[in-house]
């Protein structure tokens, strides 16, 4: 009949049109960009880590599946990578024990990476390389284990612990000079002195420290006839041990100090008068010592010194009385800022 030509094209065309329908579909996904979640990682560029991971995961021939997701979690200058999900098995691992390996989800991966030894430029490389790592060490894992894993309610859980690199960019700081604000008490009786110090330290290995500093202090002693004014001046070397706590150094160094005072009377009634005196003093001493970082290489410091002046310097009343002497126990405080070079 003239109509079955017509029909026999409509059908033709509707069948062209769903050919090209599957055609022009999207292709299959050849893996989902890297998933990287950070926390308190303000150092650490996102993009950068997640361009770095997609080629270390690249290079090794693993797809990222879309429930696949990295955590980054820093401290200080450690980290912490965790991964969630599970990397896509090899096609030798067969499909009945396949199904039967735990969810994505209840697997997780960890490693910690310490950042402190490389320079803060190749930190998103580390967490890359340690994230790839753990995929392919949870990806091996999972191969070797498949068949014990048949029972579907069998909880597991991955934990990987990975080596630190030895990959050093540069040194740990050697030298840490600093600058501080002192408040002492010393003498019979005893006299308040305020002040500035200047000091360096120099570690010895893994814990060691060798210290010097230079102290200069003002005070005052009010008596009933007479006010003594001071000037004391003194250099101080010391040696001790470095613990890094994480959150705060603790140094606990002893040495000796020594150093010049002066005192200088100021009668305070017109029949009297006052003299200047200048003395030595030398005496043993200890310090214990909170550091805390701030950046990368600035550091506040807290110290508190105990020490015993074992050279008396004393100031008379007409030659006779002692009026002052400066012997015996001296404490100190004192608030730094420094660098470490």
């Amino acid at each position: 009949m003239p109509g079955n030509p017509i029909v026999m094209t409509r059908s033709a065309m509707l069948t062209v049109l769903v050919i090209l329908g599957f055609l022009c579909g999207p292709a299959p996904a050849l893996g989902a960009e890297p998933r990287v979640d950070f926390v308190d990682c303000s150092s650490i560029s996102p993009a950068v880590t997640g361009e770095l991971l997609a080629i270390e995961l690249k290079t090794l021939g693993i797809a990222v599946t879309p429930a696949m997701r990295w955590t980054v979690r820093c401290h200080e200058q450690k980290a912490t990578v965790q991964l969630h999900g599970m990397p896509v098995l090899s096609e030798e691992v067969p499909a009945e024990i396949a199904s039967g390996l735990p969810n994505a989800l209840d697997v997780t991966a960890s490693a910690d990476v310490d950042l402190s030894s490389t320079d803060e430029a190749a930190w998103p490389r580390l967490i890359a390389i340690s994230a790839s790592e753990l995929v392919e060490q949870v990806k091996r894992d999972t191969s070797m284990n498949a068949p014990t894993l048949a029972n579907p309610t069998r909880e597991s859980s991955v934990r990987v612990q990975l080596v630190n690199w030895a990959v050093k960019t540069k040194r740990k700081a050697q030298y840490l000079p600093w600058l501080g604000l002192s408040l002492g008490r010393e003498g019979d009786p005893g006299t308040s002195l305020f002040g500035g110090s200047l000091g360096v330290d120099r570690r010895l290995g893994s814990m060691g420290l060798l210290g010097m500093d230079l102290r200069s202090q003002w005070g005052k002693t009010s008596l009933r006839d007479v006010n003594v004014s001071w000037q004391l001046t003194s250099l101080a070397l010391a040696g001790g041990v470095a613990l890094d706590l994480g959150a705060v150094n603790v140094d606990v160094m002893a040495g000796l100090r020594m150093g010049r005072i002066a005192l200088r009377g100021e009668a305070t009634t017109s029949d009297l008068s006052g003299r200047r005196l200048v003395g030595a003093t030398a005496g043993p001493f200890a310090t214990l010592r909170l550091r805390r970082s701030l950046d990368k290489r600035l550091f506040l410091g807290l110290a508190f010194e105990e020490g015993y002046g074992l050279l008396p310097v004393r100031g008379n009343y007409d030659g006779v009385s002692p009026l002052l002497t400066v012997k015996g126990l001296w404490a100190n405080a004192t608030f730094s800022v420094g660098w470490e070079l």
